[in-house]
């Protein structure tokens, strides 16, 4: 793809389940691996859900939880974070007795933002 004179070129190396995607814009590169949800907590009747997903380092993440599989706005909570391990708290999760969690990390370089996969799409059955 080519942009105001500037290539850009997007590699994807696959070694042992990671994939990693790397662009290369005027010389530099950005690489984002992909992040994976470890542990989901929440009780039933609470609106909160505490995650825990697998470290990237130099990377935010964008998590989306949902009480249907196919993650469709109506029903979705969709949050950025900086850190692996964090709270979401909201309404439409509160009472659901089955949640689909999946998370993708991402990187800002020069005001440009690069995402990695998402994750598989945990599913968590509430006691």
């Amino acid at each position: 793809t080519t942009v105001s004179g500037q290539t850009e070129k997007t590699d994807k190396t696959t070694v042992a389940g990671t994939t990693t995607v790397t662009t290369t814009t005027s010389g530099a590169k950005v690489s984002v691996g992909k992040t994976k949800v470890k542990k989901v907590t929440k009780k039933l009747a609470s609106g909160k859900a505490k995650i825990k997903l697998k470290k990237i380092r130099g990377a935010k993440y964008q998590v989306k939880v949902a009480a249907v599989k196919k993650f469709k706005k109506k029903n979705t909570v969709t949050k950025k974070v900086t850190k692996a391990v964090f709270t979401i708290k909201s309404k439409k999760i509160k009472g659901k007795k089955i949640l689909y969690i999946k998370a993708r990390a991402y990187k800002v370089v020069n005001k440009k933002t690069y995402f990695g996969k998402w994750s598989k799409v945990k599913r968590v059955k509430m006691k």
